[in-house]
């Protein structure tokens, strides 16, 4: 079955859907006219250092970065940094002086030297090795991501040899855009298997890869692509689209799920309608939750209101489901659990903007 990319534009926004088959996989948004820079690697200088272990890096074009670690620097010095979140109420930019680039199958950290894995592969010791043997004596610090497991061994030298040589000639790198998000994401998924990629007619491709081209070059060169008018027509992808932007979600047999956002937090609200089985309800609800997490790349504090349960061992099964979901996803997603009040906790890492934070 193919894995497919599609791209467009509209109202301003940046849209990529990874589907399999008519199975939505994971999507990617972002502002046409100011794009994110979660990710986006500068040069700066220090320009003031804390009392405490912080310091403002001053970045051509930008308001100055916090960096919570200022051990060795010194006022006026040069300094590799790469930006983790977009600023917020007033906030300074978040910066840290570990930048990673990323590919399909590696994340190359040329500041630090060994080979790791994933978390998701952290307990594959075994079906990792041969990979970890490939990156063995290469300069810097290397991740396998989970996708490593689909590569060939010649796969995983020539992205180690791209992203080593994009560290080398300047790391002046920008943030990846939503379509070159989509773009590793779909390759790694598709490892091995054809990669459909559909792109609004009239979208530049060139504008749009930036990164790719700097770190990736070949993967270009890889895909299938092909310029299509109303991209989104497909597969009923515009109405998939639309179901993100409501606050309600039905449920596939009765009730609903509701989304709020507050300035602090999400909050998630389960609704069994006419239906009485309490278990069966959240445990639909819970795997859908999880996919509009992160389909809609909420970050943060995310409160979720189940229909009550009263034995833990059924807390527990919706546990279960929400950690398995979790370790599917790219950004950092922590399950903590119920509250006595019945509200489960999640704590999801902040990377960009979300959807709703887009549509404003």
């Amino acid at each position: 079955m193919t894995h497919t990319l599609s791209y467009d534009e509209q109202d301003g926004i940046a849209r990529a859907i990874i589907s399999h088959g008519k199975i939505v996989q994971d999507c990617f948004f972002d502002r046409i006219d100011k794009p994110q820079q979660t990710g986006a690697i500068h040069q700066g200088t220090v320009d003031r250092i804390l009392s405490g272990k912080g310091a403002f890096i001053k970045i051509a074009g930008m308001d100055n970065g916090y960096l919570n670690d200022s051990d060795g620097l010194h006022s006026g010095q040069k300094i590799w940094v790469q930006i983790k979140n977009e600023p917020r109420e007033g906030k300074a930019v978040s910066l840290t002086k570990n930048v990673t680039l990323p590919g399909v199958f590696l994340v190359h950290q040329p500041f630090i030297t060994g080979v790791h894995v994933s978390r998701r592969l952290a307990d594959m010791g075994e079906e990792t090795g041969h990979l970890t043997k490939a990156l063995a004596g290469k300069e810097g610090g290397w991740v396998l991501r989970s996708s490593a497991l689909k590569a060939s061994r010649t796969e995983i030298e020539q992205e180690a040899v791209e992203l080593s040589a994009a560290a080398q000639h300047g790391l002046t790198l920008p943030a990846l855009n939503a379509f070159e998000q989509a773009l590793l994401n779909a390759a790694g998924n598709a490892a091995g298997n054809m990669l459909q990629v559909f792109i609004e007619k009239d979208v530049d491709l060139e504008r749009i890869t930036p990164y790719i081209r700097a770190a990736r070059p070949s993967l270009l060169a890889a895909i299938r692509l092909t310029p299509t008018e109303r991209v989104f027509d497909q597969n009923d992808l515009e109405g998939f689209y639309a179901s993100l932007c409501n606050a309600i979600v039905p449920l596939p047999r009765g009730g609903n799920i509701k989304f709020e956002r507050t300035d602090t937090m999400n909050i998630i609200d389960v609704n069994g309608g006419e239906r009485t089985h309490f278990l069966e309800i959240n445990r639909d609800a819970a795997q859908i939750v999880m996919n509009h997490i992160r389909w809609r790349n909420l970050g943060g504090i995310i409160l979720i209101d189940f229909l009550k349960m009263k034995r833990a061992y059924d807390r527990d099964a919706i546990t279960d489901i929400l950690d398995a979901n979790a370790q599917h996803d790219i950004n950092t997603c922590d399950v903590f659990g119920f509250t006595r009040l019945g509200i489960c906790e999640i704590s999801r890492a902040r990377r960009g903007y979300s959807l709703p934070e887009l549509k404003r």
